[in-house]
């Protein structure tokens, strides 16, 4: 997504401002959407910072969330119920911030979302505003001069230094030393992106293709530098013109084939018509290319998948066939094998131990020649005939069985090497299921997992242990003891049942709240005065008590802690408790969340 086609949602997201914000949703792992109430009904606006797919658009239907995250749990903590006050972008940069206004407490009221569509690093941050603390992030970024953690101040990404393509000149242009030095268009192509902010490769491209110094057009080699610049400048204004006037005209640019392959803010002159399809919207225009793009890398590793799941097994079948031929080779002198025992046990009187051969008569053949038979010189001269006795034993058993695997392996060899030639290049949607069918049937690939269904066949969800799925709030106390905070009824009991039973349970007593667990580093002794005060004004704050001078919080160990009988979630019962009379108060910082990097 080019920062041409990002200056044209953003046009188009002016008329969300002052939408309230119902939802937030995470559809995919890299991808967050805002649900908001308009005047016209439900929009989504969704960020994707995604590698190679990152993108900003709007959109009417809310997908359902496939994906959670910290940053997910935070954002909903702050922002549902607020407000999405401002979309902003830097002009010609890739960094997009929503300017939202959020509960006033926990926290400031103001804060950014913003998604950096640069790069491969999946940077996204959700920070207070103005002071830019970092809340949360999708990625936690460690080791740089950009440390992207909470508890840090965000600093945006330097800016490139080029001239915006809005203040792009004739005289600019034609002061750029190399451009009647290049040779290539794609030189040339890479030349203009690294001047002027804003242009992309394929914009410079259509630049180019306009006037007539493409590939395509074959013009180059017949220009010299000042007849470039008059070429480049002339096709180059009408793209300027149309940035400062912002006018937009979303399309997408496809090959001969059908596919995808061009997403442009601004009408595509470099292909046939035919090869254009224009939209009204640019958040369409950015849905549909890249739901394609999206589903043809997904069609590309899918089928990548197979083709390498289908090679192996050939190689396999392969080197096992010909092993297998080998050791048949070896099976095949069950009757050598018993002539050595016999002659050995019929010249057993005048052989030596220790001799590495044995030259006897060999009174099976018609002349009666002398032959020499290997001897192991470890072994006495009967110990060498029962030896190769044995072996004729094991020649005779291990025949069939190797000449039945032999024919199972070339029986599954053509198989696969059918299934291979059947799926062909693999640019059919068809043919790839039905190899991907096979190879899951001959245990190739895993089959994609399935929802399990109850005996009435209505769909059974799997058993998730305690504390799992869960992102209870986080925070550290001045001596560095972790407090885990449940953010509703189900979060509570399922953390209190996955503390270790050292571990302190705190509560305020007799008002409705979340349950806060005290991890214990030292079981061998209690925390601190301090410590437990500390935690108990977070126990008091996230309680009906918040707005109370003085709430009464009860602490115990976990292990007296049981769930109450018959009761709702997070209902328990507890004894040996000690009560502490503290007030609300939110002065901790929060605490990393696990897992992340």
């Amino acid at each position: 997504m080019d920062a041409l086609v990002l200056q044209a949602v953003k046009d188009e997201s002016r008329e969300l401002e002052g939408s309230r914000i119902v939802a937030v949703e995470q559809h995919a792992p890299m991808e967050i959407g805002l649900v908001l109430k308009t005047s016209t009904g439900r929009r989504v606006l969704s960020l994707s910072v995604q590698p190679s797919f990152s993108r900003v658009h709007l959109s009417d239907a809310a997908k359902k969330g496939a994906a959670s995250s910290a940053l997910l749990a935070a954002l909903r903590d702050h922002l549902v119920p607020g407000v999405l006050e401002k979309v902003d972008v830097a002009p010609f940069e890739r960094v997009v911030q929503l300017h939202c206004r959020g509960r006033s407490s926990p926290g400031p009221g103001r804060y950014r979302l913003i998604a950096e569509l640069i790069g491969n690093r999946g940077i996204m941050v959700f920070l207070s505003d103005p002071d830019r603390v970092i809340l949360e992030t999708l990625r936690r970024i460690r080791g740089t001069e950009r440390e992207l953690v909470p508890g840090e101040t965000y600093t945006f990404p330097p800016p490139m230094k080029k001239t915006p393509l809005d203040e792009a000149t004739r005289e600019l242009l034609a002061g750029t030393d190399r451009l009647e030095t290049l040779a290539t268009p794609e030189e040339l192509a890479r030349h203009l992106t690294a001047t002027f902010a804003g242009l992309s490769r394929d914009m410079a491209q259509e630049v180019l293709a306009r006037a007539g110094l493409s590939d395509a057009t074959g013009g180059l080699a017949d220009t010299d530098g000042e007849d470039r610049v008059v070429r480049i400048w002339h096709s180059l204004e009408e793209l300027v013109r149309r940035v400062r006037a912002r006018d937009w005209t979303p399309c997408i640019g496809r090959s001969q084939d059908g596919r995808a392959r061009v997403l442009s803010a601004v009408p595509v002159h470099s292909l046939p018509a035919a090869q254009v399809e224009r939209h009204e919207s640019a958040s369409v225009a950015v849905e549909r290319f890249y739901e394609e793009r999206m589903a043809e890398e997904a069609f590309k590793q899918r089928l990548q998948k197979v083709q390498r799941a289908l090679r192996d097994e050939i190689r396999r079948l392969e080197r096992l066939t010909e092993n297998l031929g080998k050791d048949l080779v070896h099976v095949e002198q069950e009757e050598e094998y018993r002539r050595y025992g016999e002659l050995i046990t019929s010249h057993l009187a005048r052989l030596k131990a220790g001799s590495t051969e044995a030259q006897v008569e060999d009174y099976f053949s018609g002349d009666r020649e002398v032959v020499s038979i290997p001897m192991k010189p470890n072994l006495s001269p009967a110990e060498n005939a029962r030896w190769y006795f044995r072996q004729a034993r094991k020649a005779r058993d291990g025949r069939k069985a190797v000449a039945q695997r032999i024919a199972r392996a070339r029986k599954r060899l053509e198989e696969v090497t059918g299934i291979r030639e059947k799926l062909g290049c693999g640019d059919d949607e068809e043919r790839l299921e039905k190899a991907h069918r096979a190879c899951i049937r001959l245990d190739l690939v895993k089959a994609p997992r399935e929802t399990g269904t109850s005996k009435t066949g209505a769909s059974k969800r799997p058993r998730k242990k305690a504390g799992q799925d869960i992102h209870p709030r986080r925070y550290l106390t001045s001596s560095g003891h972790l407090l885990l905070v449940g953010r509703n009824s189900r979060e509570n009991e399922a953390l209190t049942k996955s503390a270790a039973p050292d571990d302190i349970w705190l509560h305020a007593r007799n008002l409705g709240g979340s349950h806060v667990i005290l991890r214990r580093e030292d079981k061998t002794q209690m925390p601190s005065r301090k410590t437990l005060h500390e935690a108990a004004c977070l126990a008091a704050w996230y309680s009906k008590g918040r707005g109370s001078t003085t709430v009464p919080v009860d602490y115990t160990e976990r292990r007296y802690v049981r769930k109450m009988k018959n009761g709702s979630p997070g209902q328990v019962v507890f004894t040996r408790e000690k009560t502490l009379f503290v007030e609300p108060g939110l002065a901790l910082r929060q605490a990393d969340t696990p897992g992340t990097a």
